[in-house]
């Protein structure tokens, strides 16, 4: 099948190559039968036309004549007034949108970028906690365990419980331990009253 389009297409470029050969003969024989233009005729006649023309032979025209144009050449200022007209073209505009645009999106990227870094840092951080407090006290993180699977919303409810648990006795410690520390400096301060007598 690739032999039968490649012999067609071989003599499909054969014809054409015979055609553009009749073409170019004829364009040949054409191009012999015009004769070059001669512009003799019209150099003479230029060549007479410029010898008609009257040539001024006095020289003393030429200094008066260099005057003139060097008092118009002072008299033109120095610099020319220019006003500028700043503007920016639609398609630098857009242009300038786009670069805008585009360092937005980058910025919002990096900033992106930068959160989700801290944040899967102190995931990390948190995950090794878990892990360290698993391997010392595995009571304790299969009790955790164990309270999330059975109820995972009511998780951070139990967490804060927890917490203020913790922080009223952390209060009810220290102001113990106020009272404590008030009650020995009041006996310490009754048995200096009862020695000072």
């Amino acid at each position: 099948m690739e032999m039968v389009e490649l012999s067609d297409r071989l003599h499909t470029a054969e014809a054409l190559l015979i055609k553009q050969g009749r073409q170019l003969k004829e364009l040949e024989a054409a191009q012999a039968k015009d004769k070059p233009v001669d512009y003799a005729p019209y150099f003479e006649e230029i060549r007479q036309l410029l010898q008609q023309q009257p040539v001024s032979e006095s020289s003393a025209d030429l200094p008066a004549q260099l005057e003139a144009l060097s008092k118009s050449m002072l008299a033109l200022p120095k610099a020319l007034p220019v006003e500028h007209h700043h503007h920016i073209e639609d398609s630098a505009r857009y242009f300038a949108l786009g670069a805008v645009g585009l360092l937005l999106i980058t910025a919002l990227a990096a900033g992106c970028c930068f959160s989700l870094y801290r944040q899967n840092t102190e995931l990390a951080a948190h995950d090794l906690k878990y892990r360290l407090i698993r391997l010392y006290h595995p009571h304790l993180t299969q009790w955790a365990d164990s309270v999330y699977e059975r109820s995972p919303e009511k998780m951070p409810e139990l967490v804060e419980r927890l917490e203020s648990r913790q922080l009223l006795i952390r209060q009810a410690a220290e102001l113990a331990r106020q009272k404590q520390e008030e009650a020995r400096e009041a006996a310490q301060q009754l048995k200096r009253l009862q020695n000072a007598r």
